[in-house]
């Protein structure tokens, strides 16, 4: 019975440090003729790398000029993640403090301008 009870407070723990939530933030990317959706954000499970139980995978190389193109890099940053992602999680999650840093390279396609414009970050990182 004791080991019984044992159990179900180590799942109680257990359940409570899962609550917390993951940090999900979308960013458009537009050069006013294509755009694409970036993600990036905390999860329990990420790392500083690839990580494809959260859907991380390395793009291609960049394309020549006059295609559109954005993408998360780890250059400047020291983070290995080749040519760059799409999604890039961080190790943490809604509760978590402290800073991450992501480096964001684009170019434009047929447009000349980019806009960048991002939206529902949770009121604890605002």
């Amino acid at each position: 019975m004791k080991k019984f009870w044992i159990l179900i407070f180590i799942l109680c723990c257990s359940s409570f440090r899962l609550s917390a939530q993951q940090v999900n933030i979308p960013i458009k990317i537009t050069d006013e003729f294509d755009s694409d959706t970036l993600r990036f954000g905390l999860d329990p499970a990420a790392t500083d790398g690839i990580d494809a139980i959260l859907n991380e995978a390395e793009l291609p190389p960049v394309p020549p000029s006059g295609i559109f193109d954005a993408r998360f890099t780890g250059e400047v940053i020291g983070i290995p993640i080749g040519e760059g992602l799409r999604k890039d999680y961080r190790n943490g999650n809604s509760l978590t403090s402290g800073v991450r840093n992501h480096r964001i390279k684009y170019k434009t396609g047929l447009g000349t301008t980019i806009r960048i414009s991002w939206w529902n970050i949770p009121r604890a990182f605002r």
